[in-house]
C-alpha cells in the first residue's frame, strides 16, 4: 500500500478490531520510512475498560498513541480543536462530550454530530497542530471484511484505507488474535464503547438499561440542560425538545420500555438460531466500536 505523501494516521477507537488493525499496520511499516501516527480521541463517555484497554496496548505494542479530547471553539467560524491528554488526565464524565453539546446541540438522528465533532475533526486538528493538513495522509480505520458495508463511498477521495477488508480478516481473525493474548478488552461486543450510544438498537439499549441504568444518567442530565437548545443554523434538527433517541424518545422513556418485557440480547438469539427482531434491532449503525471515519 502506497499512503499520501508517505504518511500513515491511524486512527484507534479503542476496540479489539481497531487495536488488532493498529499492531498489524505497525508490525509492517514500523522499520521503513512511513510517517506513522496512532490517535485515539476519547469522548469523555467510553467505557473504563476501554481506556483501560487503550493504555494497555499502547504499552504492550508500543504504539506511542496520542490521546486527544475535543475543544470546541464558541467564537463564530471557528471549528473544533484537539486537546491532548492520557490515561490519567482523560474525562470520564462526559466533558468533552458537554462541550460538544453546547455548540451543536444534543446528538440524534435528525444531528447526527457527535461522532464527527468528539473524534473525526479533532483528529484532523491535531494532525493540522503537528503540520500535517487534512489531505496529506492516509487514514487508517479498523473496518473488517465481514463489515464492509460500513465503508466510506467516497473513500479514495477522504484517503481513506481499510487494510482489515484488504488482508480479508473478519471477526474470527481477530478473536482467535485476541485469544493468544495475556490481555483483551473485557466488555460484551454489544455494549460497545460508547456506553448509551443513542445509535444502539433497541434491544441492545434495553439490555443496557437493565443491567447498568447508572450509564443513562449523564445523557439524562444532557436532555435536562440541553433538550430545548437549537444551535444556530441546525434548523434541520427539527423543533425542540430534543432527545437522544430514535423517534424522540428520551431517557426515561427508554428505561420504561426496558422494563416492559424480556428481551433475548443479539449473541443470545443468533445461538438459539432464531429470526432477527426488526423491531428491537431496526436503524441501528452502532457496532462494538465508534469509528472516526464514518
Amino acid at each position: 500500500m502506497k499512503f499520501k505523501n508517505n504518511r500513515l494516521l491511524i486512527s484507534f477507537s479503542g476496540g479489539e478490531t481497531s487495536a488488532y488493525m493498529a499492531y498489524k499496520l505497525l508490525e509492517q511499516y514500523r522499520y521503513t520510512d512511513t510517517e506513522i501516527v496512532v490517535v485515539f480521541a476519547n469522548t469523555g463517555q467510553e467505557h473504563e475498560e476501554t481506556l483501560r484497554f487503550v493504555d494497555a496496548c499502547d504499552k504492550a505494542f508500543d504504539l506511542n498513541c496520542v490521546w486527544i479530547e475535543a475543544l470546541p471553539q464558541y467564537v463564530r467560524g471557528s471549528g473544533t480543536l484537539a486537546k491532548i491528554v492520557d490515561f490519567e488526565s482523560a474525562s470520564r464524565n462526559g466533558e468533552p462530550f458537554e462541550a460538544v453539546i453546547k455548540k451543536y446541540g444534543i446528538p440524534h438522528r435528525a444531528n447526527p454530530v457527535c461522532s464527527r465533532e468528539l473524534k473525526l475533526v479533532p483528529i484532523h486538528a491535531y494532525m493540522r497542530s503537528i503540520g500535517r493538513k487534512k489531505n496529506t495522509y492516509t487514514s487508517a480505520v479498523g473496518i473488517r471484511a465481514d463489515e464492509i458495508d460500513r465503508m466510506a463511498d467516497d473513500m479514495d477521495a477522504r484517503n481513506l484505507y481499510y487494510p482489515l477488508v484488504e488482508w480479508g480478516v473478519t471477526k474470527a481473525d481477530v478473536n482467535k488474535f485476541w485469544g493468544s493474548q495475556p490481555f483483551r478488552l473485557p466488555i460484551k461486543s454489544w455494549e460497545g464503547n460508547c456506553k448509551t450510544c443513542w445509535k444502539k438498537s433497541n434491544r441492545k439499549l434495553y439490555a443496557i438499561a437493565r443491567q447498568n441504568p447508572e450509564w443513562f444518567d449523564f445523557f439524562a442530565e444532557m436532555e435536562f440542560r440541553y433538550s430545548s437548545f437549537t444551535p444556530e443554523g441546525r434548523i434541520n434538527s427539527g423543533k425542540p425538545p430534543h432527545f437522544f433517541f430514535s423517534r424522540g424518545r428520551d431517557v426515561t422513556q427508554v428505561l420504561e420500555a426496558a422494563y416492559l418485557g424480556e428481551f433475548l440480547l443479539p449473541d443470545d438469539e443468533r445461538l438459539l438460531g432464531l429470526s432477527p427482531d426488526i423491531e428491537l434491532d431496526v436503524l441501528s449503525t452502532c457496532t462494538e466500536s465508534c469509528e472516526a471515519f464514518y
